[in-house]
């Protein structure tokens, strides 16, 4: 049986009380009126990168794709991806 790290559930009390209270009108904007992100970044999903992190942005200004080598694959591909979902996502929402 797995038990949720404790050191984990320090960090989001923490995070919710240092962060998500202080800023909670932001956060009710985004889940009443939904993300409107004007900038949509392609990262790696590995686990050093972080992009909110290293751009200084809080939620809903990234749209963020992660993936293996944060490689996006040719639109002429035969089949389906996820990144290309995403593309036309973002530009449904208003974003690039």
């Amino acid at each position: 049986m797995s038990h949720f790290p404790e050191s984990l559930a320090d960090r989001y009390r923490r995070f919710k009380y240092r962060h998500f209270a202080p800023n909670m009108d932001h956060y009710e904007t985004l889940a009443t009126h939904g993300q409107a992100p004007e900038i949509m970044v392609v990262s790696c999903c590995d686990s050093r990168v972080a992009p909110n992190l290293i751009t200084a942005t809080q939620p809903g200004e990234l749209f963020i794709v992660r993936n293996i080598g944060a490689l996006v694959p040719p639109a002429s591909s035969e089949s389906g991806n996820d990144e290309g979902a995403a593309i036309e996502m973002i530009l449904e929402l208003g974003g690039g």
